[in-house]
């Protein structure tokens, strides 16, 4: 348990990163990455991007083709990307040249479309630097979009090659994939995929972390793992509890170690844990980015004293009980990339929670189509 000494400050760190985040949507650049890395002369480097998504035989690239510079850098420090910002801009505004796998090498200095082979899962571009040291990278996209299982930029050897800064900031370095986005009670019903693991029972605390140590012990966040029916029965067995069970009652591997494969397995639907001592959730829209984000701004705001107080004082309950029912209904897609990290911090001292509602009168039919997945 962090004190909310420690949790304030936070706060204000999670108040900057996500005013960061949210201002770069708005910016009018040709690129939206920028990261500098220490290159060594005559090196044979290959920057790669992947086909996604699962099952692996529906993969596809994000983007057939994505735009490229690679400049060198006075520095590998963030002001050493700034400085060169203005230059990447121009290469990726001029003319562009054609780059495809194999065929043509990326050069500095010069801006490239790099084109994507349609028919290959990783497409491999090649290039090496003839004097070592700083270089910067813009790209059109975020490089992690278009990783799979592989990092986007290796030595000739495979050996990944980190950014040593960064302009905008990545969206993790997951190697994953993202599951299709579905509102909850579009996806399947968990107690129609569990199979023989058992029913809903929220005292029965082996079951669960026996499902999770399978998790683990299958990396099932891997690759298209979760697609495999061991993988996926034990999630939505898993998932199950996770929704339906008081959080108090799973154990601490479970409710934290559940966070670590609901980006990779596809979720299912259980109808919501309701705590008699709390009210309902406000019904919100998912779509509605300007609610989130004002909410967890007023959350964030040490002047507004929600930590302190516990969530107590002014609107700080409003506000919690909102990023709540967010955080608990929506996709992640429609949330803000800090709301994850920002929703389990207030969950350590924010007292006045909500019940996230099912639907009035939903029923669970297993003949659906939609709990014919497995």
């Amino acid at each position: 348990m962090h004190s909310p000494q420690s949790l304030l400050s936070t706060a204000l760190l999670l108040l900057l990163n996500f005013h960061a985040a949210v201002g770069s949507e708005g910016d009018d650049h040709a690129f939206e990455w920028g990261a500098s890395f220490e290159l060594l002369a005559n090196e044979s480097y290959v920057w790669q991007a992947q086909k996604t998504g699962c099952p692996v035989e529906n993969q596809t690239y994000v983007d057939p083709s994505m735009m490229f510079v690679l400049v060198p850098l006075d520095n590998s420090t963030v002001e050493g990307l700034k400085a060169a910002e203005e230059t990447a801009e121009e290469l990726l505004e001029g003319d562009l040249t054609v780059v495809t796998p194999a065929l043509q090498s990326i050069e500095p200095g010069v801006g490239i479309q790099l084109v994507f082979d349609s028919e290959a899962s990783t497409s491999m571009f090649p290039f090496t630097v003839s004097k070592g040291g700083a270089y910067g990278i813009f790209t059109e996209h975020v490089p992690d979009e278009f990783e799979f299982d592989e990092h986007y930029l290796v030595t000739a050897n495979g050996d990944d090659v980190e950014p040593v800064a960064l302009l905008i900031e990545e969206d993790g370095h997951s190697h994953g994939h993202t599951t299709e986005c579905l509102e909850p009670t579009d996806r399947p019903d968990c107690s129609c995929l569990v199979g023989d693991l058992g029913e809903l029972d929220c005292a029965n605390t082996t079951s669960v972390e026996e499902a999770m140590q399978y998790l683990n012990d299958n990396k099932c966040n891997e690759g298209c793992n979760c697609y495999d029916e061991g993988c996926a029965m034990n999630f939505y067995f898993v998932d199950m509890h996770h929704s339906a069970c008081d959080e108090n009652a799973l154990p601490m591997a479970v409710e934290e170690g559940f966070h670590d494969f609901e980006g990779a397995c596809q979720r299912c639907y259980e109808s919501p844990h309701q705590n008699p001592a709390l009210e309902a959730c406000n019904p919100i829209d998912c779509k509605d980015y300007d609610s989130i984000t004002s909410n967890i701004t007023y959350l964030s705001t040490p002047s507004n004293d929600c930590i302190t107080s516990q969530c107590a004082a002014g609107d700080c309950q409003a506000s919690w009980q909102t990023v709540i029912a967010y955080h608990d209904t929506c996709c992640d897609e429609d949330l803000p990339e800090t709301i994850e990290e920002s929703f389990h911090d207030f969950e350590e001292v924010c007292l006045f929670g909500c019940n996230v509602q099912a639907p009035e009168g939903y029923e669970v039919d297993c003949t659906l189509p939609k709990n014919m997945v497995m």
